[in-house]
């Protein structure tokens, strides 16, 4: 079974969770620098990233309460 995954970009997941480069690699576990690779296109985001963003994507508050990170904030 083959399931879309075209999630968006690393940069618009981590503006829709309100969070900076910086807590956004954190959350994820990722280098600051892989981050900011990914956002300006420097590397490719490997395909388990790119699991772990859709889910970010379609249900970014039950991430955040998952991590414990509390509520979503407006970007």
């Amino acid at each position: 079974m083959s399931i879309s995954m075209s999630p968006r970009h690393p940069r618009e997941v981590r503006e829709q969770l309100g969070m900076t480069q910086a807590q956004f690699a954190r959350t994820i576990n990722a280098p600051l620098a892989t981050v900011k690779n990914w956002e300006q296109g420097r590397t490719t985001v490997p395909p388990y990233v790119n699991t772990l963003l859709l889910v970010m994507d379609r249900e970014p508050e039950a991430v955040l309460r998952a991590l414990g990170l509390g509520e979503l904030r407006a970007p």
